[in-house]
């Protein structure tokens, strides 16, 4: 008894680490996304987020609207 409830524990314990990281990742894709509106350059935005230039710049991609 005490091994499955320390099995569900441990599952839900790492469903709520999956969530406090998606959380985290989509707050910085939207602060990288801020800064980037706000003309900052790619190289300023990977220093203050701790990226690479490569990193920012995929996430810009995937976030900027595509012109029909």
């Amino acid at each position: 008894m005490i091994e499955i409830i320390a099995v569900k524990l441990r599952k839900d314990v790492s469903a709520l680490c999956n969530l406090s990281q998606r959380i985290r990742d989509n707050t910085l894709v939207d602060v990288i996304m801020t800064m980037y509106e706000n003309n900052f350059t790619l190289e300023q935005i990977a220093v203050a987020t701790k990226k690479s230039v490569e990193e920012v710049s995929a996430i810009i991609k995937k976030r900027e609207p595509v012109l029909a």
